[in-house]
């Protein structure tokens, strides 16, 4: 008689799984992916850039690089990537990987 019951029960438990822990799995498994292919890319394009950046102010004159280093200009460059990068983070939890990077028309 328990043989029965057992064998219903686990046969309930993995209807439940098939219809509905595995769809949710794979979802999230797809929402983590999306998540660290997009950092990883965003890493990769801030660094690139920022070493363009660098690369391009090492060739300077000394004076020009001692007043940019008075205005604090590296420090400025790294708020504009920081809030970039948070508006960026902000907007995928908001709407989506999808609409991080949609290209819109100025003019409309």
């Amino acid at each position: 008689m328990p043989v029965p019951l057992i064998a219903g029960f686990f046969a309930g438990l993995w209807a439940f799984v098939k219809a509905s822990a595995l769809p949710m799995l794979f979802y999230l498994l797809g929402a983590i992916g999306i998540g660290v292919v997009t950092y990883v890319g965003m890493d990769l394009f801030f660094t690139t850039l920022l070493n363009e950046i660098s690369s391009r102010l090492t060739g300077l004159p000394a004076d020009m690089v001692a007043i940019f280093g008075l205005l604090k200009l590296d420090v400025a460059i790294q708020i504009i990537f920081a809030s970039y990068a948070a508006a960026l983070t902000f907007k995928g939890f908001k709407q989506g990987a999808k609409s991080v990077f949609t290209l819109r028309n100025p003019s409309a």
